[in-house]
């Protein structure tokens, strides 16, 4: 009896050894401080800026045009909940924490209750020209630009460039136009009539509007808009149940991508706590 009391107490003992060596194991594989890096530094301006037609010395935020996609491992991302990618001011608020499920963080949606943006466990982060419609200051789809239908237009020099019809940036929430309110990056704005609006198309190389009928009446800044952030669409419209967005642009149609290096001594971290 006392052989089997023995033989229990010394299987006690050796269980816990283990699994106090295991949770030492554990706690090794935490680090004593965690860092998250703000996602700004990782987009510098050169790596879109050249990517957009633009007067030499010109310092405007052209990071503001693209719209940003973080993709996981497994294929999850903000998407497959139905959300637009992200643009540049939602990105820079969020950062990167490679300890914690090699994530991203976007502390401003925290109070919405949205997580899906907290991508865990990243694979590539990928970044594409978008141009956000707007449907009287209510709602708002996102339109990446390389993953639109083109038509052959004959440019300004006369030659044939694919062009994108602005009518192609109307979400099918819309039902009636009143007018349309462009926004370009700087914050500059012209407005165009329903008739104006639906003879427009957007230069893809160019980085500009034509206007092929309704041009020969309208200003010189007035039909070749550059620089376009935003359409806001003033008119009528309803709600639309199972809206898929129509122009996300796939991984080998982005403008720009990256992956977050495994070495970020060059970068600044702060303690995330």
């Amino acid at each position: 009896m006392k052989k089997i009391m023995l033989f229990v107490f010394l299987a006690i003992v050796t269980l816990m050894m283990v699994i106090s060596c295991s949770e030492n194991d554990n706690n090794n594989n935490i680090p004593d401080i965690i860092y998250a890096y703000a996602l700004e530094q990782f987009v510098p301006m050169d790596a879109l800026s050249d990517l957009i037609v633009h007067d030499e010395g010109d310092t405007t935020e052209f990071r503001d045009l693209f719209y940003f996609w973080p993709l996981a491992t497994d294929g999850f991302s903000a998407r497959t909940r139905g959300y637009d990618d992200l643009d540049w001011q939602n990105w820079v608020q969020g950062y990167y924490i490679p300890e914690i499920d090699n994530k991203v963080f976007f502390p401003q949606f925290e109070p919405l209750n949205i997580g899906a943006y907290n991508v865990k466990y990243l694979d590539m982060v990928y970044v594409s020209r978008g141009v956000r419609s707007i449907i009287n200051d209510t709602l708002s789809v996102v339109y990446e630009l390389n993953a639109m239908e083109t038509q052959q237009v004959e440019n300004y020099d006369l030659v044939m460039e694919d062009a994108i019809p602005l009518n192609s940036f109307v979400p099918p929430h819309v039902t009636v136009i009143d007018s349309v309110v462009f926004t370009a990056v700087d914050g500059y704005t012209k407005t165009y009539t329903p008739v104006q609006f639906a003879d427009g198309y957007w230069l893809v190389s160019s980085q500009k509007t034509i206007f092929p009928t309704e041009g020969a009446n309208m200003s010189g800044s007035l039909k070749k808009f550059k620089l376009l952030k935003s359409m806001e669409f003033f008119g009528q419209w309803q709600n639309v149940e199972d809206f898929e967005n129509p122009a996300w642009a796939g991984t080998d149609e982005a403008d720009w991508s990256f992956s977050f290096p495994v070495d970020l001594s060059a970068f600044e971290g702060i303690v995330w706590e």
